[in-house]
């Protein structure tokens, strides 16, 4: 660490400003002009390799054209591109061995409040509206696109909260996502915990709450599963909505009630309501649960494996039936092992499993104590 130069009277803009790592006020000036749009309070500023790099302290307002970030709060303006870190323990000591770097000073999550993120690599923090508390209670069903709330725009979020705003594009790796609109992107993993998902890719992780209206849901990698509607507390909380508006659901899983640490659905592990409104159903497992079922209501599906739940008006082309309740709708071909079947089509091409034929077993899938044969006559 070079020698430390405050530059509190350098701008009107700036207050206690201390610049370390060889970095002067005239380099300042010279090679990162653009900060002085910004208004800033209490910040360390450095320099390496990828250009300017911020240690801790408040941003105001401004935009922030290239560099690393390691701590502090942003209240306003635009990011543009740079890493974005919350504390690393790499660089705790060297933080803490400025006087106004000290524990309060350094929360665990950087925050990011409102503002405008355009590109650029987000490794863990904060974003978004309100504190880091996660008693946060439940949303409104849609939070609408305002200038004063926190967008993502374009980059790679990496672990981190991002919660109450808008993602607009981009590719989201790790974390959790709560109370937000997500407008387009890719989720490769996380907890969406709500609120709105309207167009998109998401192929890794637990979708728990929130209204699907577009988009592609899929499971790209057999180590991170994707699941729609799950939930992985236990507990006796109830009353939480997954809906699904339309969309292509190509692979993973889809639930209603299914606590998935244990692989077993009971009254106190049903926290959600998850109901299917219409799309296309590709391939996948449905758990319907046993209380307060999940129900599929239009749309169609044409390959996948059924539980439980309730199917309406819908058109089934191809698949394994378990067990659950059909009401109307078309069942066109597949295999139907056990259940309720109120009115509609039934194919020629269904398949009844006598429990007297079974010679080959296959175990349902977290579903023990229940097995199904598959060789049987037409």
């Amino acid at each position: 660490m070079s020698i430390s130069y405050n530059i509190t009277d350098y701008s009107d803009t700036f207050t206690n400003i201390v610049l370390i790592d060889d970095l002067t006020p005239d380099k300042l000036k010279r090679k990162y002009s653009w900060i002085f749009n910004a208004t800033i309070k209490d910040a360390i500023l450095g320099e390496n390799d990828k250009g300017l790099v911020w240690y801790v302290g408040e941003w105001y307002s401004g935009n922030w054209e290239d560099g690393t970030w390691y701590s502090g709060i942003w209240y306003d303006g635009e990011w543009k591109n740079g890493d974005w870190y919350s504390w690393r323990l790499d660089r705790r000591q060297l933080l803490q061995q400025n006087i106004r770097v000290i524990e309060k000073d350094n929360p665990i999550y950087s925050q990011f409040k409102t503002g405008v993120w355009r590109n650029g690599k987000w490794y863990n923090g904060y974003f978004g509206n309100g504190g880091v508390d996660k008693d946060w209670g439940y949303p409104p069903t849609f939070v609408s696109v305002v200038q004063s709330e926190p967008r993502w725009e374009n980059g790679t979020f990496y672990k981190g909260v991002f919660r109450n705003s808008t993602w607009l594009d981009g590719m989201f790796l790790d974390g959790y996502l709560y109370n937000s609109q997500w407008i387009d992107g890719t989720f490769i993993k996380g907890t969406f915990d709500g609120d709105t998902w309207w167009n998109g890719k998401f192929s890794g992780g637990d979708f728990i709450r929130g209204d699907w209206y577009n988009g592609t849901f899929t499971q790209i990698n057999s180590q991170i599963i994707a699941r729609f509607g799950s939930t992985p507390a236990s507990g006796s909380t109830t009353g939480v909505t997954c809906q699904w508006f339309t969309g292509n659901f190509n692979g993973g899983e889809f639930h209603s009630g299914l606590n998935i640490q244990s692989g077993f659905t009971t009254i106190s592990d049903n926290h959600n309501r998850t109901h299917w409104y219409n799309g296309i159903f590709n391939n996948g497992k449905w758990y319907g649960g046993t209380f307060e079922d999940g129900t599929f209501n239009n749309g169609y599906w044409y390959e996948g494996v059924w539980y439980n739940g309730t199917f309406n008006n819908g058109q089934w082309y191809n698949g394994l039936w378990l067990d659950g309740t059909f009401n109307n709708g078309y069942f066109r071909n597949g295999i139907w092992d056990d259940g309720t079947f109120n009115g509609g089509f039934m194919g020629y091409e269904k398949y009844k499993i006598p429990v007297k034929e079974q010679n080959i077993s296959v175990s349902k899938i977290n579903k023990p104590n229940v097995r199904l044969n598959i060789n049987s006559t037409r």
